[in-house]
């Protein structure tokens, strides 16, 4: 039996290491069939020499995530355990670099792994990156925050959101028709570009105007007024033509029910039996609520009845008593 001792700074960094009801120990002590014991400042692992070096390397790597201010979970434990088994848990430091930015409530964006590291390396350092992997391993969430990064930096003035107009080994989706009754969408982005454009250009014109006021140039005034009134009109003429644009292939999501109806036809039809007993269940507990309000409302009633007979026999029985006394005293 090997054993090794793991010197511990601070008892948080333990709690932390250990998780709740010690799950991440767990992990460990599972993974390398070793045992691990805190006492004080001291962490002790015991075992086979070679797991027990793992283990070692494993814990040190956690504590190296958790002195960055990461918090620990299974999932950066298991990575930690699978970085080790390769041999690259040098790498960590890596991991815990600068974060990409930080969501609305506070938590910050960050790399959990090496290949996400990577992953926003080139996204940082190339126009174009293509991410492929398996769903849920980061890949649109990173590039969404690195986008928005840049766009808080003023690094780009955009954030533009595509689909493929043609197919790429899967259906088109909702858009009915080849590609010569897609919507032009490059002649919509010049179209756009030219608002903006425009927009930028008027509010320009618009300080220059009111400096040429305040000098009372009436010359450069009436010039400016003029450039105004030119690119008024050429902004009003830039969304008259993206709105018919846009207008023009607004049958898109009209061509889009009638499939979606068709596919909800086949559903249902599929599971008709399944539809049948859902609804007789519903008419079941329909009656069945029906009924207990009936019994209930019946119940009221009559409850209301008997204290309505009871407060008349109170008010008899009162009645007969007063005119009993009444007699008596004649």
């Amino acid at each position: 039996m090997f054993e090794q001792v793991i010197n511990v700074d601070r008892m948080e960094q333990t709690v932390s290491l250990f998780g709740s009801f010690d799950e991440n120990i767990r992990l460990i002590e599972s993974q390398y069939n070793v045992k691990v014991v805190s006492r004080g400042s001291e962490i002790k692992v015991s075992g086979d020499a070679e797991n027990v070096a793992k283990a070692t390397r494993a814990i040190n790597g956690l504590l190296t995530l958790i002195n960055r201010g990461e918090a620990l979970s299974e999932q950066n434990v298991r990575y930690v355990l699978s970085l080790v088994n390769e041999g690259n848990e040098d790498k960590l430091c890596e991991m815990t670099g600068d974060c990409v930015c930080i969501t609305a409530k506070g938590k910050p964006i960050k790399p959990k792994t090496l290949g996400q590291k990577k992953y926003l390396e080139c996204i940082k350092n190339n126009t174009i990156t293509l991410g492929a992997g398996p769903a849920g391993t980061g890949k649109t969430y990173l590039a969404v925050a690195m986008a928005v990064n840049a766009f808080r930096a003023k690094e780009v003035n955009r954030i533009i959101l595509t689909r493929p107009a043609v197919e790429a080994g899967e259906k088109l989706g909702f858009l009915p028709g080849d590609l010569l009754v897609q919507p032009d969408f490059t002649e919509l982005e010049k179209l756009f570009d030219t608002e903006d454009a425009c927009d930028d250009k008027l509010k320009a014109l618009y300080l220059e105007l009111k400096d040429a006021k305040k000098a009372k140039d009436s010359a450069k005034a009436k010039s400016i007024k003029a450039d105004i009134k030119a690119y008024e009109a050429k902004k009003a003429e830039a969304r008259k033509a993206s709105k018919a644009e846009m207008d023009r292939h607004a049958y898109f999501a009209r061509a889009a029910k009638p499939y979606l109806d068709a596919e909800k036809l086949i559903k249902q039809e599929e599971n008709y039996q399944h539809f049948e007993d859902v609804a007789a269940m519903y008419e079941e507990s329909k009656a069945r609520k029906e009924q207990a309000e009936a019994e209930a409302e019946a119940k009221a009633l009559k409850e209301k009845q008997e204290a309505e007979a009871y407060a008349a026999q109170l008010k008899a029985e009162k009645a007969a008593k007063k005119a009993a006394k009444k007699n008596k005293l004649n």
